[in-house]
């Protein structure tokens, strides 16, 4: 009689497909599902995608890599007049943190994601 072992694959890779049941998933299928097959760099396990909006406009997607959700950013950035630090890019958003920075006319906004809407923290003045 033969032995055999069976083993768990701890840590193997989950397929995602993107949750298209949303309008805005729909619309933005392309960027979200390039976005999907990328690393995580927000809040754990979602991804920002970015994507113009008119006019030296951003907006922001989060697509969640456990589910294929995605979630729309807390607000355009318009950037305006408003001169952001050096390491403002690097610090907009990270993988283990849920504060996403947004540049808005006069001060950058921060919002607080809860996994499926976003919070805007109060503002306390000074350059972030």
């Amino acid at each position: 009689k033969e032995n055999f072992t069976t083993f768990k694959f701890v840590g193997w890779p989950q397929v995602v497909t993107l949750d298209l049941s949303t309008n805005y998933a729909k619309q933005y299928k392309r960027l979200f599902t390039s976005a999907l097959q990328k690393p995580a760099n927000f809040n754990g396990h979602y991804v920002v995608a970015s994507y113009g909006c008119g006019s030296g406009c951003m907006a922001y997607g989060i697509v969640d890599k456990q589910t294929g959700k995605v979630y729309q950013g807390p607000t355009d950035d318009y950037g305006g007049n408003y001169q952001v630090p050096n390491n403002f890019e690097s610090t907009r958003y990270s993988l283990n943190s849920n504060v996403f920075k947004v540049v808005g006319y006069s001060h950058i906004d921060k919002y607080q994601f809860n996994g499926s809407t976003f919070t805007r923290l109060p503002y306390m003045g000074g350059g972030e």
